[in-house]
């Protein structure tokens, strides 16, 4: 298992020779010749990776968190109340190498998030079973059935898309109402995931289960829209000079005494 060092030292110095399972920008099939300019303006990439896995050892439930407050007994929910504590007990830990996040219940099972690539999501779960192994005093947690639940990637088509035509002619499959909210809610047929449309040419593509999902819908949807394209689209805005944080001062107001 390579460390999370040597993934981002390899994604920065030649990314063509990671593993498929250690990169975070998932190859999308280049375009034919007469769209080749577009290459740069359209990407995948994931943005965060969502695993669960489940431990017999007791000593996990001393870890957990337990409410010390009681909630007011009212209604059917009193005898849950009086036992003390929230339905939702769980105990966060958070880990800087990889940069994850994990919920752990007191049922042993737990949920890690924010990481970018599948193998710094195992990673990141071998590295919260030491750390809890040494918590609890215990050589080992027991950890198993890891699994992935929920990959969210982000993406841009290149274009901008007229929404309100989109959404009208493919009604059965894409839910938009400007008044509620300015993306359209996809769920194409054949496509292992749901899309969040803009007009602007950005997605987010959540659901999905493996790479192969979100890049199969990224090329679903791209064959949808692509006859609602409007114009070249940059993937970024400028933000303008206010969030420029490294500019200089090139005039120096002077101020009255």
């Amino acid at each position: 298992m390579p460390t999370t060092y040597l993934i981002s030292k390899r994604a920065r110095t030649d990314p063509d020779r990671l593993a498929p399972w250690d990169r975070s920008v998932p190859l999308l099939p280049r375009l034919p010749l007469e769209q080749a300019h577009l290459e740069p303006l359209r990407y995948l990439q994931i943005e965060n990776i969502v695993t669960t896995s489940a431990s017999d050892l007791p000593e996990l439930k001393k870890l957990t968190y337990r409410g010390s407050k009681k909630r007011p007994a009212t209604g059917s929910s009193s005898a849950s109340s009086q036992e003390g504590g929230s339905k939702f007990e769980s105990t966060r830990f958070k880990l800087r190498r990889p940069r994850a996040t994990t919920l752990l219940f007191p049922s042993g099972n737990q949920v890690v998030a924010g990481t970018k690539s599948v193998s710094k999501a195992l990673l990141a779960h071998h590295c919260f079973a030491r750390i809890m192994s040494r918590l609890t005093g215990t050589r080992g947690t027991r950890c198993h059935s890891f699994g992935i639940q929920n990959i969210v990637s982000s993406a841009h088509f290149g274009h901008k898309i007229d929404i309100a035509k989109f959404a009208k002619s493919h009604d059965t499959e894409v839910s938009y109402d400007p008044m509620v909210f300015p993306g359209a809610r996809c769920r194409m047929h054949g496509a292992p995931t749901s899309t969040l449309l803009f007009s602007s040419g950005n997605a987010v593509i959540t659901g999905a289960k493996a790479e192969e999902d979100a890049v199969q819908s990224y090329h679903i949807m791209h064959q949808k829209v692509a006859e609602y394209f409007t114009e070249e689209a940059e993937p970024h805005k400028d933000k303008g000079s206010r969030y420029d944080a490294t500019r200089a001062v090139t005039e120096v107001v002077p101020m009255d005494v």
